[in-house]
């Protein structure tokens, strides 16, 4: 049996550094399509079924457009985004506090790099570590997050995630989460729902240093950015003695959503930020 660190060794990944994007529009598969690690050990979220932003395209009626049906339906778009972002509003300030209060220190790491990060992933990945801890390391987290408790915070992550979350063809944005666990130490049960249903987050338990629990880190990571990142994320591994790794990615898409401008299409590429600490 592989020994243990003691101290609990943590791989927090942020996918945020700016990589620049392709010179010929390209559509790569979003995670939605993308084929999921395959595993057993693996607890993945239902994740929430929006309307997507309509395509002007699908409103054709004898080559042209309806715009009057095309109209109708954006404005039911826009009527479930203003629900969402009502819903979230509470929370956004304490959001803004946070990045005010860590963009300085992350951004320091990146030298002379043009570096980007996102702080919502960040405070995901941070309110996810809050599950997995108690007592004074669960109350520095959450103070450091501007958190009251931990059921305000499970609803701030909830309403912030999927103010932030789209699919379709015009603009897919999705944040992805995952817990990594080691399979020789003991977990609270509800721990793993929890996350899929408060943080719609994965949740895998197995042998980290192994090749299937290798393979399937890489695989989620290659899945939560649409495959946009394979050679990269086909070179990191849990590091040595590893026992929980907390990964986080963005996935963003979007294009023209109306046929007299079909060339402006656009993705966000991004390239990865790994930092790595101990507690």
């Amino acid at each position: 049996m592989k020994y243990i660190n003691k101290k609990l060794a943590c791989l927090l990944l942020s996918l945020g550094m700016l990589a620049g994007c392709a010179s010929e529009p390209i559509e790569p598969a979003p995670p939605a399509t993308t084929a999921k690690p395959g595993s057993a050990d693996m607890l993945e979220p239902d994740l929430p079924e929006f309307m997507p932003y309509p395509m002007a395209e699908n409103y054709k009626k004898s080559g042209n457009v309806n715009y009057e049906k095309y109209d109708k339906a954006v404005s039911s778009w826009y009527a479930q985004q203003e629900k969402l972002q009502s819903r979230s509003q509470p929370y956004q300030d304490p959001l803004h506090q946070f990045a005010e209060r860590m963009s300085g220190q992350l951004l320091n790491v990146s030298g002379d790099q043009n570096a980007v990060y996102s702080p919502l992933n960040i405070y995901i990945a941070l309110s996810m570590l809050c599950e997995t801890t108690d007592g004074n390391t669960r109350s520095q987290i959450m103070d450091l997050l501007g958190a009251e408790d931990i059921t305000v915070l499970r609803d701030a992550v909830s309403a912030l995630w999927e103010a932030n979350y789209n699919t379709g063809d015009a603009v897919t944005s999705i944040l992805s989460n995952s817990l990594w666990l080691d399979e020789r130490l003991a977990y609270r049960p509800e721990l793993r729902q929890r996350l899929a249903d408060d943080y719609h987050a994965s949740s895998y338990i197995g042998d980290l240093d192994s090749d299937t629990g290798i393979n399937a880190f890489r695989n989620w990571l290659d899945h939560a950015t649409g495959g946009l990142l394979k050679d990269q994320a086909g070179g990191i591994s849990p590091t040595e003695y590893a026992v929980m790794i907390l990964a986080s990615a963005i996935y963003h898409f979007g294009k023209s959503t109306t046929p007299d401008r079909p060339d402006q299409t656009w993705v966000n590429c991004l390239n990865l930020f790994v930092a790595g600490y101990t507690v």
